[in-house]
């Protein structure tokens, strides 16, 4: 298995936290390609993967472990809203499982934009 995890960040704000599954006999190289690429995207149409398809995600809320609580500046108590998805490659064949976890609410502010 090829194990992927990144930190999200909004204007250098940790905001959520990422983990990606890949199978290695399928992209042996992945790793390396994705260092190279900076994307996960890029790295599969690169690896012969056109386009592929979100076949499934389950949304879900739990509390932060500790090291995602320190990860993403948070208190202990204070929910993630967790999504686990499938993406499948064009032959409906799994391709990639993920779960990403983020905090339940992000504020961003458009500079020079007026709310009422």
């Amino acid at each position: 298995m090829v194990y992927l995890e990144r930190l999200r960040l909004i204007d250098g704000e940790p905001t959520g936290l990422s983990s990606h599954c890949f199978s290695f006999e399928r992209f042996p190289t992945f790793i390396e390609m994705y260092r190279a690429r900076g994307s996960i995207t890029q790295t599969l149409i690169d690896s012969g993967i056109p386009d592929y398809t979100r076949k499934q995600t389950v949304i879900s809320a739990r509390l932060p472990t500790a090291r995602e609580a320190e990860l993403l500046h948070l208190p202990r108590h204070v929910s993630l809203l967790i999504r686990r998805y499938l993406n499948v490659d064009g032959l409906d064949r799994p391709l990639e499982f993920g779960e990403s976890s983020g905090t339940s609410e992000v504020v961003i502010d458009f500079p020079g934009v007026m709310n009422d």
